[in-house]
């Protein structure tokens, strides 16, 4: 069989993880982080009423999350599921706005 190619589409998003880092995005919408282990940052999630840090970030890889069961951020996310949360809008229309903003 022949190799797969990698759709454009996984290729603008890559590009976008590149040129936003989830830190930015992160800050940029008020989350306030701190040093919670090697190579991880901590900080109160804005998706719940949060009263002690369960959102943590991996910065070097972009990847974060909320330990919390019920709320919506529990799980594994990058820069665009952030976006997307953090002003209400679809993935792909969090693509479109990042797209438009750092490339």
């Amino acid at each position: 069989p022949a190799p797969r190619r990698a759709s454009p589409a996984a290729g603008l998003i890559d590009r976008i993880k590149t040129a936003r880092p989830t830190l930015h995005e992160m800050r940029d919408a008020g989350v306030v982080l701190s040093p919670g282990g090697p190579n991880t940052l901590v900080g109160r999630c804005p998706f719940h009423d949060d009263h002690s840090p369960s959102l943590w970030l991996y910065p070097d890889s972009g990847l974060w999350g909320c330990n919390r069961p019920d709320c919506r951020a529990a799980g594994v996310h990058d820069v665009i599921d952030f976006r997307a949360f953090w002003r209400r809008v679809s993935n792909r229309a969090a693509i479109r706005q990042l797209a438009n903003e750092v490339l």
